[in-house]
């Protein structure tokens, strides 16, 4: 998976490889301001995310559908 951040307070995940500019992904939303980093944890079983102006640190779990 890959993960993307945005000045819109917005998380993107994607499948890897992603061949498509048009490719769907998973949003995730929590923060107040724009997101400053996202990082994956050992294993990949989880992504954080630090948030600019709120100056929070999320925790996203990765669940398999």
């Amino acid at each position: 998976m890959i993960a993307a951040s945005d000045d819109f307070s917005t998380i993107r995940v994607y499948k890897f490889p992603c061949l498509k500019n048009s490719a769907k992904a998973v949003v995730l939303e929590g923060h107040s301001s724009h997101v400053t980093n996202v990082k994956w944890g050992m294993r990949d079983r989880f992504l954080f995310s630090a948030g600019g102006e709120d100056q929070t640190i999320m925790q996203w779990k990765v669940q398999d559908n």
